[in-house]
């Protein structure tokens, strides 16, 4: 049985969405405006330079050397995305970097509580490597691509754990830890589920970038 035989297409299409920038973007957003409330400040500017970066490197690896010409036929010829996977990277920054933070809000949980965030934390990063996955049952990518991608992603959420750990690591949250890091999750939750099916066309602006590079 063919991956994307029966209802499957669909199936994965909705997981890969998960990875897609118009969704993170305001999602990130929303989980740094969370943690500045919550005066988690050096975390929220740690969260959003990670994902920033991710964003900032996947953007200038497409726009220089990952886009490429394919036929379609018919003398026709479409601008593909190539190197490396936004999908694959910039979900394993987003949903890593939750991973990270659900998992050092153990610190101010107890009993059932850890339990719950440390299971959230692995469904995290369950859900980053099924985005990664998609693409390419999708073919969307080549698996040098979400390699590539996922790489970068995952770089960015060391990163992000190194920041953490300056700013210390114990209490995440110092008081209602669960409560705390239930409220960063359902906010996030929120709004990729508001936004879901939402693309964005990072492919027009690649070319847009590489107009303005050529000067045309």
């Amino acid at each position: 049985m063919h991956l994307l035989d029966g209802g499957a297409g669909f199936l994965w299409n909705g997981v890969a969405n998960f990875g897609d920038l118009a969704i993170l973007a305001p999602a990130a957003a929303s989980v740094a405006i969370v943690l500045i409330m919550q005066r988690r400040h050096r975390d929220a500017a740690a969260w959003l330079a990670s994902l920033g970066l991710c964003a900032v490197a996947i953007c200038a690896l497409k726009t220089r050397i990952g886009y490429f010409d394919i036929a379609v036929g018919a003398g026709l010829r479409v601008r593909a995305a190539a190197f490396p996977s936004g999908h694959a990277g910039l979900g394993a920054a987003f949903y890593g970097g939750l991973a990270v933070l659900m998992w050092r809000a153990r610190a101010g949980a107890a009993g059932a509580g850890r339990a719950a965030l440390a299971a959230v934390a692995a469904l995290l990063v369950a859900l980053a490597i099924l985005i990664a996955a998609s693409v390419w049952i999708l073919a969307w990518h080549f698996a040098v691509d979400i390699a590539g991608g996922g790489l970068i992603g995952g770089a960015c959420v060391l990163l992000f754990a190194v920041a953490l750990s300056r700013n210390g690591w114990e209490p995440a949250f110092p008081a209602g830890g669960v409560r705390r890091a239930a409220l960063v999750l359902c906010v996030a939750a929120a709004v990729i589920g508001s936004l879901h099916g939402t693309r964005f066309d990072d492919m027009a602006l690649g070319q847009d970038f590489r107009l303005r590079i050529a000067g045309k």
